[in-house]
This record gives C-alpha cells, structure tokens and sequence, in this order.
C-alpha cells in the first residue's frame, strides 16, 4: 500500500515508513516495560503490572481504524476488483521466478534481523550471564536506530537503485557478523554488547528499507497482494520465526557460543541468487 501510494521516484522513501513504524513499536514498547518496571514493586509486575503493557497497546485499535477509514484504496481505480488477485496455484506457476527471488531475499533480511535485533539480546542473558536488564538496552538500541536510518535509507534506494542499495550494506553486514559474535564473546559486557548491536544494525537497516520496496515491485498490481503474501510467509515464518531455535540448536550442536552468527551468514549468501534473479526497479513505472 505504501509503496502504490508513491510515484516512481520515491517508493523506497514511502516503503522506509513499514521498517520506521518497526522501530518505533520496539522502542515504545521498550520504553514502556522500563517505564513500569521503575514504577512498581518486583512482585507487582510479575503478578499483574505486565498486563497493562497489554491494555495500553489494546489503545492502538481505535487509532488504527481511524487511519484505515481515512485512507483511499490504491488499486480501486486502476483494476476491476475481480481482477485483483489470482489462486496460489496458477499463480505460483505463472510467476514462480519472482516468489523464489522473493523467498531469497526475504531469508537474507529476516534471518539477520531476527539474529541481531532479536536473539542477540538473550544471547548475552542465557549463554554469557549478563543481566536481565541488557536485553531492553539492545533492543532499544537496534530500534533507535532503525526509527534514525530507515528514512534516509529509502531515499538512497531510490537514488541509487535498488539492487546496489541491497547488495553493498548485505555485504558489510556479511564480513562484520562473526566477528561482532566474537568480540561479544570474548569480552561480555553492555558496553560490547552495544557496540556490536549498533555495527550491525547499521548496515542491517540499510540493506532492509530497500529490500522492503523492491519486494512488491516484482509483482504486477493484479497479484502483488497474493505474491507478497506467499513470499513474506514463507520468507519470515521459516527463517525468521525459527532463528532463535536455529541459533539455540547450532551452539548445542557445535558448542561454539559464536554459532549463531553462521546461521545468519548463510541467510545473507543464500540471498545473493535471489539479488542476481531480480531486475532494478527503482525509478522504473509499474504495473
């Protein structure tokens, strides 16, 4: 939807808002937990206290619905709506291509994403003993960043291209992820902790925002729900939703604390032949 809403020489800027929106929801959420954990008792917040971070978000709804009956539908005037979408199967023959790219690069953000902004934080609390107190540290720190990146970073895809914009932050961000595992390794602590989160989530938003837009620029307008929904699915449910179990399983499997940067390695070098399987985009009129 954002992304139909731009013309086309601004639709990375316009999808930048979908990974902004991301860091800003951590960081409110963050921001919230810590914010009541300051305010009551231990025993207060685990007995009842966690359930208002719960009835505060219940307050998004109403504003989500009055944003949503505000808004103009993008393809009402350009497509019969009977025309708008198409079964899996024909589809998944018809455009088979673009969903595999898709799938690929998708694996190539999400399993990173989840590594870093996600399991890095209990990394630090379940395998080298920092306190519990880090996680909201780090996780606030990748979404600050990602709430100052996400914009500007559009606006580079849309400069210049979009392939270029994936592949060079994706590249950075492959030769950068053992080694951050190893310095936090080797010298545990928040100042290291946050160090690593920030050289590697830098280069992880920059590679996302674009990632973000080229994704439903594959598909033409009649299909791009349906294709974006097979591709983020399968994409985010496997390889993001899994990560931490993956992460989890190769430091048992191995017993090497700095495992899990491998799993996200694989995703981004996957990734690489979807970058290869997809034209440049940006700038370019679509469907």
């Amino acid at each position: 939807m954002l992304m139909e809403y731009a013309d086309d020489k601004s639709r990375g800027y316009y999808c930048s808002w979908q990974l902004f929106s991301q860091g800003l929801g951590v960081l409110a959420g963050t921001l919230t937990v810590s914010l009541l954990s300051a305010l009551l008792p231990a025993a207060a917040m685990e007995a009842w206290g966690w359930r208002l971070v719960f009835a505060i978000g219940v307050l998004a709804i109403p504003v989500g619905e009055y944003i949503r009956s505000q808004l103009d539908e993008t393809a009402a005037s350009a497509v019969a709506p009977q025309a708008t979408t198409e079964p899996a199967g024909p589809l998944l023959r018809r455009h088979g291509r673009q969903i595999l790219a898709g799938v690929l690069l998708t694996i190539g953000g999400t399993g990173p994403n989840f590594i870093i902004a996600h399991y890095l934080a209990n990394h630090a609390v379940t395998v080298l003993g920092m306190p519990l107190a880090v996680a909201i540290w780090a996780a606030s720190t990748a979404a600050l960043l990602q709430v100052l990146l996400s914009v500007a970073a559009g606006r580079w895809s849309d400069r210049v291209g979009r392939r270029r914009s994936i592949l060079w932050p994706r590249l950075v961000l492959l030769l950068l992820l053992y080694p951050g595992f190893m310095l936090l390794n080797a010298a545990p602590g928040l100042p290291t902790l946050l160090l690593v989160v920030v050289l590697l989530t830098v280069p992880l938003v920059l590679t996302a925002v674009p990632s973000i837009a080229v994704l439903p620029e594959l598909f033409p307008r009649r299909i791009r729900a349906s294709g974006m929904s097979i591709v983020y699915c399968v994409g985010v449910m496997i390889f993001g939703g899994f990560a931490q179990f993956f992460a989890a399983g190769l430091i048992r499997l191995t017993g090497d604390p700095n495992a899990p940067a491998l799993y996200a390695v694989l995703c981004i070098l996957v990734s690489m032949i979807g970058l290869a399987m997809v034209p440049e985009t940006a700038n370019r009129p679509l469907d």
